[in-house]
């Protein structure tokens, strides 16, 4: 399981540090792809093969189409070097509008990567309220 929250800088490559913790989790490879809310997902490559394999139909019903274009279209396949680091392709950076400063975040069956204002902007937006409504919604409160 993921959880935690970690800061780091993305270099002048492009990469940033996959926490350890996260790391021996993901293994030796992993996918990045788009996630909602303007977050990137990194996913384990077994849970991947899941999202591929529901995705993966002869029909082009909208949905699918969509998902396969959105999930599929920008993911990457990702190792760390030695020092932990991956690189993000310029196509997800752009897409969760990542420059300088990252945040890495457990979020249970996945690892979220933000840009540190997209992430800021996201929080600042959650209220008690919403997230009373949500905890109520899926029955843990």
């Amino acid at each position: 399981m993921f959880i935690g929250g970690y800061f780091h800088t993305l270099d002048d490559k492009g990469r940033v540090v996959i926490p350890p913790r996260f790391r021996n989790l993901l293994g030796e490879r992993f996918i990045i792809t788009k996630g909602l809310h303007g977050c990137l997902w990194v996913l384990k490559e077994d849970r991947w093969a899941v999202i591929q394999q529901r995705l993966q139909s002869e029909s082009m019903r909208k949905e699918q189409v969509i998902l396969q274009r959105f999930l599929s279209g920008g993911a990457a396949e990702c190792s760390p070097d030695s020092q932990g680091r991956v690189l993000i392709p310029p196509v997800l950076r752009d897409f969760a509008r990542i420059e300088r400063d990252v945040v890495s975040i457990g979020a249970v069956n996945r690892v979220e990567i933000w840009g540190r204002e997209r992430w800021d902007e996201y929080n600042a937006a959650l209220d008690d309220e919403s997230i009373e409504a949500s905890l109520e919604r899926v029955d843990l409160l």
